[in-house]
Parts: C-alpha cells; sequence; structure tokens
C-alpha cells in the first residue's frame, strides 16, 4: 500500500523496514507491524573535532523520524466519534538521556523543579502537534447479511493495540544507555495508513449528528502519565493517527518538518539535554518581550556554557572510551 507513497519517501531520503519486529509488552510474543519508516536528518560527521568529539554541544545531538505504520484496507468507511478538544501528547518525542529537566532558581545549591522536555522544548507548538480532528474511539461499518451495522471494538483495538505495543518496544529499544556519548532525539508517530472512506461523526448543538470526510484523524488513547511531573495518575495522552492513502505524502511532509522542527529546537538546546540541568533566569524588566523568547529551552539555559561544556563532555569520553576498552560499567550522565 505504501508504495503509491515511494517517489514521496525517497524524495525524503526515509528508508522503509516491512514487517517490522516487536515484542508485545502482554504476552511477551515476537509480533510483526507493517512497517517502520525512518530518516536521520542529521549529518553524524558534522561539527566534528580533528579527534573525533563534536566541536559544539549541539554535535552530540542527532535528529530522526521514525513512523510505526499499520496498514488496512476495507470496502466500507471507518467512523470516527469526534471531540473538539482532547489532551494530546503528540508528537511523540523520544531518545532523551533524563527523564525530564532539572530547573534550578537561584543557582545549583537550590532545590530544582522537573520539567519535562515536552514542554521545555515546546514541542506543543511544532508541526503536526495538532490535528484537524480528534476523534477518542472508532469503528468500521460492517456487512451482515442484508444489512449494514457498526463494527464492535475489535476494530479499534485490532489498529490501536499493535500501534501502541509497538511504539512501546522501539522506544524502550532505542532509549539511550547511561555511556553513549550521542543521542538520537527521534520524533516518534504512530500512524495507521487505509485505503477506505474516513467519516467522522460530530454532533451539532441540536444534538442531530453532522457528517464530515477528512484526510486524517488523530485517535487519543487514556495513558499512564510520567510520575514526578504533576499530572495525577492518568491523562488523555496516547495517540495514533489515521490517515487515508490519497494524503500520505502531503501527512509525510508535515512528518519531516515537525522532526526537523524538533531536531533545532534540541540542537538550541544541546547542554540542558545531555546535562538534564538548566537555570531559570530572572524576567528582564526592559521593554517588550518577544513571544517566541518565551520558550523555556530560550530562556532557561544549562548550567555550563560551551567552555565548561567541552571540558566535562572531554573528560566523559576518555572514561567512557576506557572503561568501554577495560569491560567497566558505564560512566554518569550527569554532571556532578
Amino acid at each position: 500500500m505504501l508504495r503509491q507513497s515511494a517517489q514521496n519517501i525517497r524524495e525524503h531520503g526515509l528508508q522503509i523496514q516491512e514487517e517490522w519486529s516487536y515484542v508485545d509488552r502482554d504476552s511477551g510474543q515476537v509480533r510483526q507491524l507493517d512497517a517502520l519508516v525512518s530518516c536521520d536528518l542529521t549529518n553524524r560527521d558534522a561539527n566534528r573535532a580533528m579527534a573525533g568529539a563534536p566541536s559544539r554541544a549541539s554535535g552530540y545531538l542527532r535528529a530522526s523520524l521514525d513512523l510505526l505504520i499499520e496498514c488496512k484496507q476495507s470496502t466500507f468507511p471507518y467512523i470516527f466519534f469526534t471531540r473538539d478538544s482532547v489532551y494530546c501528547e503528540a508528537p511523540r518525542v523520544a531518545g532523551f538521556p533524563h527523564d525530564a529537566v532539572s530547573i534550578f532558581l537561584g543557582g545549583e545549591d537550590a532545590t530544582p523543579v522537573a520539567m519535562s522536555y515536552r514542554d521545555y522544548l515546546g514541542i506543543y507548538e511544532v508541526a503536526l502537534a495538532r490535528a484537524p480532528v480528534y476523534a477518542l474511539t472508532m469503528a468500521r461499518l460492517e456487512r451482515k447479511g442484508s444489512r449494514l451495522e457498526i463494527s464492535g471494538e475489535d476494530v479499534f483495538r485490532g489498529i490501536s493495540l499493535p500501534l501502541r505495543k509497538a511504539v512501546a518496544h522501539f522506544e524502550k529499544e532505542t532509549a539511550p544507555a547511561p555511556h553513549h556519548l550521542f543521542y538520537d532525539i527521534r520524533t516518534v508517530l504512530p500512524v495507521a495508513v487505509v485505503r477506505a472512506p474516513l467519516v467522522a461523526v460530530r454532533q451539532n448543538e441540536s444534538g442531530s449528528p453532522k457528517l464530515e470526510y477528512p484526510a486524517w484523524v488523530r485517535v487519543v488513547q487514556s495513558e499512564i502519565s510520567s510520575p514526578g511531573l504533576g499530572r495525577g495518575p492518568f491523562v488523555q495522552a496516547g495517540f495514533f493517527d489515521v490517515v487515508h492513502i490519497n494524503h500520505f505524502g502531503a501527512y509525510l511532509d508535515e512528518a519531516f518538518e515537525c522532526a526537523r522542527e524538533v531536531g533545532a529546537r534540541a540542537a538550541e538546546a544541546a547542554i540542558p539535554i545531555i546535562t538534564g540541568k538548566a537555570i531559570m533566569r530572572e524576567p528582564d524588566s526592559d521593554g517588550p518581550v518577544d513571544g517566541a523568547d518565551l520558550a523555556a529551552y530560550r530562556t532557561m539555559p544549562g548550567l555550563m556554557d560551551e567552555s565548561a561544556f567541552r571540558k566535562w563532555m572531554g573528560t566523559r569520553w576518555v572514561e567512557v572510551h576506557s572503561q568501554l576498552a577495560n569491560n567497566g560499567g558505564p560512566a554518569s550522565t550527569t554532571p556532578e
């Protein structure tokens, strides 16, 4: 099915791995997703010094786009029951060396507060952070004898469970180890590409349903949130996108733009991301403030400057390679 977009995929330099295998976290069995589509967006030889280490902190970060794809086709339409506004952590961004950024106010001796990487980088502003249509569930029209009926939960679970479990496996397998020196900041999008009509059902103010025919829909799922970030035990966080095959090329363009923006923001904040520490500056009361400058990754810099970071990373570079050569334990990723 994805061959229709092969030209678009080649233009972006993306690579397709068909029948991508993952481990079902519930059963422990190996299962297959239809495809993993990936692209490394960073020149891995950029900013390298003569000795092999990057000359800038941003050289330790690499941006990538990863789409986990399940393909479906049907003569009958998929039906989505929509909502106007749903909280959703999209796109997924993985590969960070720490669970969160520790924000210090008044120096490193102060007690820090934790800020998620999503909030620190302002991921809610990038391309594909918002969708044209949101739904909490989906179904499919099916023929039962001479009648047409709406399917039960099996259709929804048949798409949502493989994608959710594949994403969990992918993020676990690509998580950086403590001894890693380079980090792949991954924009991860779980996508169901379908060859079937998409019908969104929206309730009018009068209570009567209104039918729409979107090119793609974001389906939001309830997931457990990360502990310690003040969001409570459960949030409407997980998602997968259902994209009509004829719109997949345009969706891919947006995904590429999204991953590039995430990579650019991460590169701008490389030191806080790698060290896991940033400091909150006192607000400047002189003159108006540009809204773009309010982004946390621009107003909360790392505790180190580039010179101090190079010295710390240079020491760590030697320690990691020495320990690996001696089969010792990994070095810490957090500066003392």
